[in-house]
């Protein structure tokens, strides 16, 4: 959005944690600054967690009805006449092993993802005006590099699960009314979103590396052992 000759008021340009004065003076508020931006950051990381695990919920609920009834092969043998009962795909081991690892997935995430999301549920437990609780230093660059390696890993983990479910569809699954082919497409992006993969996990393992310098007794709880 372009706005050409359009006056703020300054009590609308969000001066909760800094300001401007009526002569262009730029004022930053204590407790405000770089962290508090920091934080945001993370708090979107984590909303990126917790989304992966319902993502690849709703492709295996897709898949694994699907798979309830798609009927492929006959149920007995020798059997040839086109009124012979088929089986279930889901009769098969290796759909059978496809979906529910896609089930022990989605469940997975959705841990990971609250657990993370209980961790930022600390920090918002402030005043009434909602001001956030900044953790130490340590526990603030704990927190960075756990919610970018999960970032990472999770946002991979669930777009391969969908485009496995996807594939668990067969050729249905290629149609955008099957829902699963769509669902694909329109999350595959949060790979990249808030930062690619291979990024998060350098920044997560340069932290484990310097973790692995300092005494235990230094070091935030998550990472002492």
């Amino acid at each position: 959005m372009r706005l050409t000759d359009v006056r703020i008021p300054r009590q609308h340009m969000l001066c909760k944690h800094q300001h401007v004065t009526r002569d262009g003076k730029f004022v930053q508020h204590p407790g405000g600054g770089g962290k508090l931006h920091y934080v945001s950051m993370l708090f979107t990381r984590g909303n990126l967690i917790r989304q992966a695990g319902g993502a690849v919920a709703r492709a295996v609920t897709v898949a694994a009805r699907y798979s309830c009834v798609r009927r492929q092969g006959f149920s007995e043998p020798g059997a040839v006449g086109f009124d012979s009962p088929e089986k279930a795909v889901i009769e098969y081991s290796m759909q059978q092993y496809r979906v529910t690892r896609a089930v022990a997935t989605a469940y997975a995430l959705k841990f990971v993802g609250r657990w993370m999301l209980d961790r930022f549920a600390t920090m918002e437990q402030g005043d009434a005006a909602g001001e956030i609780l900044m953790p130490s230093p340590g526990e603030l660059s704990e927190l960075a590099a756990s919610s970018a390696g999960l970032k990472g890993v999770t946002t991979v983990m669930a777009s391969e699960s969908i485009e496995d479910c996807r594939q668990c569809c067969g050729g249905n699954g290629y149609l955008l009314s099957s829902g699963v082919a769509q669902l694909w497409s329109d999350y595959v992006w949060w790979v990249t979103a808030e930062g690619d993969t291979v990024v998060m996990q350098m920044q997560l393992a340069k932290f484990l590396v310097k973790s692995a310098s300092k005494p235990p007794d230094e070091l935030p709880a998550q990472v002492q052992y």
